[in-house]
C-alpha cells in the first residue's frame, strides 16, 4: 500500500513540478502549456532568454 501511494505521488504531484534538463529545466506542465500554445500559433507571454 505504501509502496502505491509514494509511485502515485511521485507521478502525480513530484514529477510535474520537477524541472527536467531533457526539457531545458521546465517542469513537465510547463513544457505541455508551452507546446501546445505554439501548436495553437498563440505567442508565448514570458519566453526564456
Amino acid at each position: 500500500m505504501l509502496r502505491r501511494a509514494s509511485s502515485k505521488f511521485i507521478e502525480r504531484v513530484y514529477n510535474r513540478q520537477r524541472l527536467h534538463t531533457a526539457l531545458d529545466y521546465l517542469s513537465t506542465d510547463e513544457y505541455e502549456t508551452g507546446l501546445t500554445r505554439l501548436r495553437q500559433g498563440s505567442p508565448d507571454r514570458n519566453p526564456k532568454p
